[in-house]
């Protein structure tokens, strides 16, 4: 039938287009306010770039997309850091720490 196809056309179309405009709203809302710059936001933001980059209809090569995802978290978390053992408290950096030291078992799962 005729349909099948057009319906696989629409939905390859579409899932490329709905997360495109996703992730494009997220940069603009998280680049245009300056009040969500928490690392929370951050890793928003850096994951919404990296799909952006990731988009595509073809299946992306998994070796180099797994070395990239790599990459950027490792990145992600040793900026994390940096900024955190800049906090000039010790309380500060305590709670800190606190917060996102439980994030690094997930991380090595990965």
């Amino acid at each position: 039938t005729r349909e099948l196809p057009l319906w696989h056309f629409w939905l390859t179309l579409g899932i490329p287009l709905a997360a495109l405009l996703g992730n494009s709203l997220i940069i603009t809302s998280t680049a245009c306010d300056q009040h969500p710059h928490t690392p929370r936001y951050f890793f928003l933001l850096n994951l919404s770039l990296l799909d952006l980059g990731c988009i595509s209809t073809l299946p992306p090569d998994p070796a180099f997309l797994f070395l990239g995802c790599f990459v950027f978290i490792v990145g992600s978390y040793v900026q994390i850091f940096r900024a955190v053992l800049s906090i000039p408290s010790e309380q500060g950096r305590h709670k800190a720490f606190s917060t996102y030291l439980p994030h690094l078992p997930m991380l090595s799962l990965f």
